[in-house]
């Protein structure tokens, strides 16, 4: 196994865990509030969703391409 598949799998679960945890602060208090009164999610939410997608998106270049 080379590194490029070692890395993809590495960003892979760390992207996951981003995204969980954006969804997690999706439903704390202050989101939920800010969601109610029509004003979105806070930046720091928003960045664990782009953040995890970007990880994700990569590895799976990382895990598809190159030499096996």
């Amino acid at each position: 196994m080379g590194i490029s598949k070692i890395l993809g799998i590495i960003l892979f679960f760390g992207g996951l865990a981003l995204v969980v945890g954006g969804i997690f602060a999706t439903r704390s208090l202050g989101d939920s509030v800010r969601t109610f009164l029509g004003m979105g999610l806070t930046k720091d939410t928003l960045w664990y969703f782009i953040g995890g997608a970007a990880a994700v998106v990569t590895s799976l270049i990382l895990l598809m391409g190159g030499r096996s």
